[in-house]
């Protein structure tokens, strides 16, 4: 069995080659070595061969909590530029803590009744900016800096 891609991350960077692995089967959808399809991003359970075989620079989202699927220090080591996990106590934390605040806060003061995707996806756009200059260390905010929950707040409106 293998699985696709969810469409909201299809071609939210067109440059980039993806992998995405079914966590079942373990079957490549886009190649059986990430060196043949020339991967930059992956998207799965990552190993540090995966790491290996990945083009030069390789991003890595080990979002598993507490525990990432891999740890950022064996990431790093194997090749990946940049390393996310969903824990605070990494760089670039991806946790729920980032939006929830922001995200209820805009919804009361504007009696918003339904969060749409549209809502979301600004609400994304804006988070990244909150982030002006963005290194491999820091491609996101941490939860608790300044403009965090406004950026979330201002993108949750009628």
């Amino acid at each position: 069995m293998t699985i696709k891609p969810p469409a909201w991350c299809v071609g939210a960077v067109p440059e980039m080659k993806r992998g995405w692995v079914d966590p079942n089967s373990n079957e490549l959808l886009v190649s059986s070595r990430f060196t043949q399809a020339q991967i930059d991003e992956f998207y799965g359970v990552p190993s540090f061969q995966t790491i290996q075989d990945m083009n030069q620079d390789p991003i890595v989202f080990a979002l598993a909590n507490p525990n990432p699927e891999i740890k950022p220090e064996l990431a790093h080591k194997a090749g990946a530029k940049i390393v996310a996990t969903g824990r605070a106590d990494y760089p670039n934390q991806i946790n729920n803590i980032l939006v929830f605040p922001g995200v209820l806060k805009g919804a009361i003061d504007n009696r918003v009744s339904t969060i749409t995707r549209k809502m979301l996806v600004q609400a994304s756009i804006n988070l990244a900016k909150v982030v002006t200059d963005p290194t491999s260390e820091k491609i996101i905010p941490h939860a608790l800096d300044e403009g965090v929950c406004e950026s979330i707040q201002s993108a949750i409106k009628s």
